[in-house]
């Protein structure tokens, strides 16, 4: 009896050590490309004349990197206002480097935009080192009144 609760000791004590590190929730983390998507919730813009027409958008990333992170900016089919006509896309796409997020500039033509709401959406891709996460395209409700 005495045999067994000894072999039987050995096995759990040896079940229980192990020679590897532990897995450290942060692990998996750090092997990752940081993530970009846009920052914010799907918003509401009222215009009320041509001197209210810039809406500005961020655009953050999950980590900092040593290098800045270039990202582009579409506008999706499903947009009822089209780039070029009724607003045009200004800034440098581009999260410094050491940086969390950046910004660009929707400047909108008041008088090309139909009277009432309008959507836009807008579609975020990503260039170099970084993935696009969860947060890929910006729902944005324009009304002119």
């Amino acid at each position: 009896m005495k045999t067994i609760f000894k072999i039987l000791s050995l096995v759990i004590l040896i079940s229980l050590t192990s020679c590897d590190r532990p897995i450290e929730p942060t692990d998996y983390l750090d092997n990752r490309a940081p993530l970009v998507g846009f920052q914010g919730a799907p918003d509401v813009f009222f215009m009320q004349n041509e001197e209210n027409s810039t809406y500005e958008i961020f655009v953050g990333v999950s980590a900092k990197i040593d290098t800045a992170v270039s990202y582009t900016i579409t506008n999706d089919a499903e947009s009822v206002i089209a780039e070029g006509v009724e607003f045009e896309l200004e800034g440098s796409f581009t999260i410094p480097s050491g940086e969390f997020s950046g910004s660009f500039i929707v400047n909108f033509d008041y008088d090309a935009l139909p009277a009432g709401p309008s959507q836009l959406f807008l579609n975020l891709s990503s260039e170099g080192d970084a993935q696009i996460g969860a947060k890929n395209q910006y729902d944005l409700t324009v009304i002119k009144i």
